[in-house]
């Protein structure tokens, strides 16, 4: 799981003072996956042809330049000497940034030069393609009369530096987002964490992987919707371990106006960052729709939400984002989809207000397919917009695509084709019977008499 930052100390104890001729800036070190300790700061921080000093401990302590990104006001630094003291790092994050989004940082203005001083505020706006992409509105600004030496600063939000503080543009302060310099950064090894977004999930995407596809069910979902392409819902419906994340995640629409806009999955492996926990919660389904709407319209997050606007306020805007959206695909002549998995996952008692922001009649060029158990877990006004028409079921994989996993996966045990045929039947094409009979076969040591064995196995039903 990533390192995040939980305490403004973490970023204090990770933030130094950085002097260089007559200059004095603020640098901090960085996550790097070898044993270089390595900073970053503002470029204009460092004259040419000077030497490049920190205060670490109350000593000064000599640096090397590893690169001056000029285009973007960051310096790359690296400790001369390599210190046998481990210095606290923080770590990067690659993301868009949201107009309105709280930020931190720490760092050594000229008139708080002995000290340093934390500062706060929310994004102003964002500029892609200038060297300070990023202006913030800072709550300290008018206690200092310059903030000179803040240059370097780490800018830090929800836990990761998302970017490096530069210069005071009169009004708010100009930061360079580590999104235009991430590449750079890699290349000296520093760490970047890349902000997926709401697509489908690491964990899910590597399951698929190796998955063979349920293709009559896939045909199935693109016969239904081109049939019933005047409702706004539909859904794939079907018991647990049967494979409706699979094929949520691997459907493909064949016809050449229908888009997949995206997927959202509630239920996701522990080893993923975002827990079930928080996905099956109304206010982060919400958000994703948001962003959706937002990022497809305006290629860009959107603006965080402001504490004093009411929830039915944000649902009404939400609802004008779809409309918008559906505009937007009429001009391509595309109709968008959105898939919905997991809702079993929804609490009983959330899942009105889950699906809230979702008018039961949707603009005729944004549909939505939902993925779960039974339509009996969806909202009554949603069970009545999607009649037997417009429900695809999930039917087991084939026995042939049963056989051609199991030869796929257990070769290397040496199974001939008639074990691997009794196998194919055991599993009644169950994908998650498939895959337990398959790491089970593979984690065994040995297999005295395999055609015994096979005979023992239980069917699934």
């Amino acid at each position: 799981m990533n390192q995040k930052i939980l305490n403004p100390k973490q970023i204090e104890v990770a933030t130094v003072q950085v002097t260089c001729g007559g200059n004095l800036g603020t640098a901090f070190f960085v996550t790097t996956d070898g044993d270089k300790q390595i900073l970053l700061t503002s470029e204009h921080n460092l004259p040419e042809g000077q030497p490049v000093k920190l205060y670490l401990n109350d000593a000064e302590v000599e640096v090397e330049i590893l690169e001056r990104i000029l285009d973007r006001d960051v310096a790359i630094l690296e400790l001369k000497n390599q210190s046998a003291t481990i210095f606290p790092v923080l770590p990067l994050k690659k993301i868009e940034i949201p107009y309105n989004e709280n930020w931190e940082t720490y760092g050594f203005p000229t008139q708080r030069v002995n000290s340093g001083g934390r500062y706060t505020g929310n994004v102003s706006r964002t500029n892609n393609g200038t060297k300070w992409d990023v202006d913030l509105e800072c709550e300290q600004y008018g206690n200092l009369e310059q903030f000179d030496g803040l240059s370097g600063a780490p800018l830090v939000m929800n836990g990761h530096v998302v970017g490096v503080i530069g210069y005071d543009t009169v009004g708010t302060l100009g930061a360079t987002s580590i999104s235009s310099i991430a590449e750079t950064l890699i290349k000296h090894h520093i760490i970047v964490t890349i902000e997926k977004g709401h697509s489908i999930p690491d964990s899910i995407e590597s399951d698929i992987s190796d998955t063979t596809p349920n293709e009559e069910v896939l045909q199935k979902i693109n016969d239904v919707v081109a049939a019933q392409i005047d409702g706004s819902y539909f859904l794939v419906s079907g018991s647990p371990g049967s494979g409706k994340t699979t094929i949520a995640a691997q459907l493909e629409l064949v016809a050449d106006n229908h888009i997949i806009s995206d997927r959202f999955f509630v239920k996701v492996p522990e080893s993923e960052e975002i827990p079930t926990q928080i996905r099956a919660t109304p206010d982060f389904f919400m958000r994703w729709v948001e962003e959706v709407c937002h990022r497809t319209l305006y290629n860009s997050p959107p603006p965080k939400p402001k504490a004093e606007k009411s929830l039915n306020d944000r649902i009404i805007e939400i609802h004008q984002a779809i409309q918008q959206l559906s505009l937007h695909y009429q001009q391509q002549g595309k109709i968008a989809f959105l898939i919905i998995d997991g809702l079993d996952d929804v609490s009983e008692s959330k899942i009105d207000n889950f699906l809230s922001v979702l008018h039961v009649k949707l603009p005729p060029h944004i549909k939505v397919i939902f993925s779960c158990t039974s339509k009996e877990l969806l909202p009554n006004a949603f069970q009545t917009a999607i009649d037997a028409s417009k429900e695809v079921k999930v039917t087991p994989l084939s026995i042939q695509n049963a056989e051609k996993y199991l030869s796929e996966h257990v070769k290397e045990r040496g199974l001939n084709e008639s074990q691997i045929s009794k196998l194919a039947e055991k599993s009644e094409g169950h994908p998650l019977y498939l895959r337990y009979l398959t790491k089970y076969i593979l984690g065994m040591e040995e297999i005295p008499s395999i055609d015994d064995w096979i005979s023992s196995i239980p069917v699934i039903g």
